[in-house]
This record gives structure tokens, sequence and C-alpha cells, in this order.
């Protein structure tokens, strides 16, 4: 009896968390979140400086929340980051930046010309902004600019980088040469989006807020395999304006995933300059196409005459899927009618018509589904499906 007490209490004293192997710590700190991620400090010795080579540095709103009531909370919040910053002695793979709106931070240009260095040491890899419009709203355009220039410059291992719900962009010119996947989101203030240095980017997301600027985009890096483009609203996108022919060609050729939002198929112009797009991307292997918002019931005028539904131009396309509101769905039915025709290698098509009214109903819904069948598929394993 006395050995089992003895072996229990034994046991009992192991500590058990400190042998944890070290790939599955990493994997404990990745899901805490940075105050919790700070306070297994206090687990054990073993445990007080693990938090210090943590891989993933996250500050989300509820950090921020903690000293929402601070009269004054930038010095404190700022001296915390900065704080994490020094004292992490290991390689950072993300760094995330979520300020909420309502809280009253100020980051300053020295801060960011503190942090820059301290997160390049760490050879950051992941690097997510947003909402930093709260932060920096009190700086000039051309301040809040050059500061995230200096930012993403100063990132030497960058490989992602989502900057979401920062409005005060002007010009947007990076040549970090490691980026690998850009998501930018921005409002009707960009002027300028320069990539042509970004030469390993190969996953790209541009998301517009209130409306886009022609010749928006200046240059775009040859290798892109994954783009997509729209609006956070669905409003209209002048996609002609925004991405010119000549762009298109020398940008295109790479291009695996296509995904295009906010197109109104019953603009002739805007239908055939898509159609030239898709000839310009011979390794085109899944398109998706929105045409969500746009409740204008005018028909437009017909452009299936003018599609050429025999060059079979799209050779690697496996996969399309069409979101539309059932006004267009005529001008939708043209371009799918090219996309059957010339998609020689393609598995599957969606087409999503969704009803606006109930005079929209099962007469519309047996045209198209009897349209679609007697479509001629260049695929003979296409298969086409009908949601609505």
């Amino acid at each position: 009896m006395s050995l089992f007490n003895k072996k229990g209490n034994q046991d009992d004293q192991i500590d058990r968390i400190s042998d944890l192997p070290s790939n599955v710590i990493d994997g404990v700190l990745e899901h805490l979140n940075i105050r919790d991620v700070v306070r297994t400090s206090i687990l054990s010795t073993k445990w007080r400086y693990m938090w210090t080579s943590a891989p993933r540095l996250e500050f989300h709103p509820n950090f921020f929340h903690t000293y929402e009531y601070i009269h004054y909370p930038s010095p404190v919040v700022s001296k915390i980051i900065t704080d994490v910053l020094m004292r992490h002695n290991g390689p950072i793979n993300k760094f995330l930046l979520f300020i909420p709106t309502y809280f009253n931070f100020k980051l300053t240009v020295k801060l960011l010309d503190m942090w820059i260095p301290l997160l390049s040491r760490r050879g950051v890899k992941h690097l997510e902004l947003l909402n930093l419009e709260t932060a920096l709203s009190h700086l000039p355009y051309i301040v809040f600019s050059c500061a995230l220039e200096s930012l993403i410059s100063g990132c030497p291992l960058l490989e992602k980088l989502s900057i979401e719900y920062c409005h005060r962009f002007e010009y947007f010119h990076i040549s970090t040469p490691t980026l690998k996947v850009l998501s930018l989101g921005f409002d009707k203030n960009m002027k300028s989006i320069c990539l042509k240095k970004a030469q390993n980017l190969s996953d790209l997301t541009l998301m517009a807020n209130d409306g886009w600027v022609p010749g928006l985009i200046k240059s775009l890096p040859k290798n892109i395999q994954r783009f997509s483009i729209g609006s956070s609203f669905n409003k209209k996108i002048p996609y002609a304006d925004i991405i010119p022919p000549t762009l298109v060609k020398s940008s295109f050729n790479s291009i695996k995933y296509l995904k295009l939002r906010a197109v109104k198929f019953n603009e002739r112009g805007e239908l055939l300059y898509i159609v030239s797009v898709l000839k310009s991307a011979p390794r085109l292997v899944e398109l998706v196409i929105e045409s969500y918002g746009h409740l204008d019931i005018t028909q437009g005028s017909d452009c299936s005459e003018e599609l050429d539904c025999s060059s079979r131009c799209l050779h690697q396309l496996k996969t399309v899927n069409i979101n539309i509101y059932a006004t267009s769905h005529q001008h939708a039915m043209s371009f799918i009618q090219f996309i059957l025709a010339n998609s020689t290698s393609l598995k599957t098509l969606t087409f999503d018509v969704r009803l606006e009214s109930r005079e929209l109903g099962a007469p519309m819904l047996l045209s198209i589904s009897q349209h679609l069948l007697l479509m001629k598929r260049a695929s003979q394993s296409a298969q086409v499906k009908f949601i609505h």
C-alpha cells in the first residue's frame, strides 16, 4: 500500500506538460490568442520563455477590447506589442494586426520604424494588416502609403500579404520578390496599383469597396496563377478600363483560376471583353463568374452571333461556375454556349440562377433547362448543373 502511494505521488509530480515534444508545443501556441500565449509562462519553469518562440503573433480585436476602457490606450497597447516583438527570439511565420474600428489607437511612423526591423529579423512570412485605417487616419495619404510600403519592403521573406479595410491608399506599388499571395481591399481613393516587380506573385485578389478608377492596374507580374477581382457591394466593374487588353495579353498566360464578380452580361462590350480574356488564358482550369446586384431588366443587344463557337480555344478549362440573377440569363446563355463549344476538357459547368419574382417561375426554368440540353459540347464528358 505504501509503495502504491509512493508511486502515485511520484506520478503526480511529473511535469507532463514540459515533456511534450516541441512540435506539439508549437501547435498548442498556434491555437492560442496572444494574451494566453504569454500567460503560458506561468505553467512551469520550462514554459517561462516558451512564448518567446511562438511562430504566430496575432493581435485580434479581443486583445484590444481588454484595454478599451483606458482613457488613452495607445501608449499602453503600443508598448505591449513592442515588448512582445522585442522579447521574441524565434522565427515568426505569421504576424496579424486587426485593429477594431471603435478602438482609439494611433499608430505612428516611429512605431512602424521600430516594428519593421523586428519583424524582418524574425523572417515574417505571412503578414495581415486589418482595418489599419483606424490607426493611421491621422496621417496624410502620402505618409500612409509610404509607411506601408516601408513595412512591406522591410520584410524580405514575406510570402503572403493580406490588407483589408484599409481605405487610405492612393498608390500601391510593391517590389517584394518573395511575395506569393496578395489580397488587397481598397476604396475609390486608390489611383494606381503596380505589381510588376513582385515577380513570384502567383495568387492575387483585388476587392474594391465603393468604386474603381479607370487605368487603376498599371502592371501585373507574368506568373499569376490565381486571380480574383470584385466589389464588396457588387457594383459594376469596368473591366476593360481597369485591365486593358494589352495587360491581359502580357500577364494572363499562366492563369489557372479566374474569378470575376459584378459582371454585367447584358452589356455587349463587357461580354465580348471577357471572351477575349479567356482566349488570352490558355492554361485556365477553373472559371468563376458572378453577376449579382444588377437588377436591370433591359435585355441589351444580343451578341451571340459575334461569339466564336468554333475555335475550341479553352483546352485546359475543367470547371466553370456562373452565378447570376434571372434578368440577365438570356445573355449568360450565349456565354455558356461559347464555353461549352470551346472547352475540350470541360468536366462540370454549374449555372446558378437566382429568381427575382414569382413571375419568373416554372416556364422560364423549363426553357433554360431545355436550352442547356440542346447546346453543343466540345467535351463529351462535360456535365451541366442547373441550380435555381
